[in-house]
């Protein structure tokens, strides 16, 4: 990834930085998607530089940063068109190179939360025809699982509002095979500065 662009969400009163953080995002993926090859995969990686997994703030943070291989494919991407509706709420900086030194990679992926018990009772009982009170006694109690910081969206399918999870881990080298339509990947890094 040699270059990228940084977008800066800038909340008001009346608009708090997680509601506009989920209409850009909504927003970029379908860009994405509009972008995306034969096998579902994107060009574009995308990082949250003030992510944050613990402590008081859990969060993505206010900054999201696009990248790419070239400065060309950025621009066929057209942000500032493409976000044209929310001049008011994010701050798109221009394109530019990654810096020469970088703190090293990470990889951002997203992360699938384990069904809860009474999903799986639910699916046992359809499958197995019996009783939902008795296929939940099969399944022990719901673990407090670990929450990594989300951004609501909503499916363009169903309609149905839905939280990406996303996981942040170090990587120790870059790695491209490509991203998923939400500029996530469990194998590919990005650039972390």
């Amino acid at each position: 990834m040699q270059f990228y662009q940084e977008l800066t969400i800038q909340p008001g009163p009346e608009m708090p930085a997680n509601f506009i953080l989920s209409k850009i995002y909504q927003t970029i993926h379908l860009a994405f998607v509009s972008h995306k090859d034969a096998e579902d995969k994107v060009t574009y990686g995308v990082s949250f530089p003030e992510y944050s997994p613990e402590g008081d703030v859990i969060g993505l943070g206010r900054k999201i940063r696009i990248f790419a291989e070239t400065e060309e494919q950025l621009e066929q991407l057209g942000l500032s068109n493409v976000l044209k509706r929310y001049t008011d709420y994010v701050r798109i900086k221009r394109i530019r190179p990654v810096p020469m030194h970088t703190s090293g990679y990470a990889i951002y992926s997203r992360y699938h939360t384990e069904n809860s018990q009474a999903q799986k009772a639910r699916r046992y009982a359809r499958r197995h025809g019996i009783d939902i009170s008795e296929a939940g006694k099969l399944f022990p109690k719901d673990k407090k699982g670990y929450q990594y910081p989300y951004i609501q969206l909503r499916s363009a399918s169903n309609k149905h509002p839905f939280r990406l999870y996303v996981r942040k881990e170090t990587a120790n080298q870059p790695v491209n095979v490509g991203f998923s339509v939400y500029g996530l990947s469990n194998q590919s890094s990005v650039p972390e500065f």
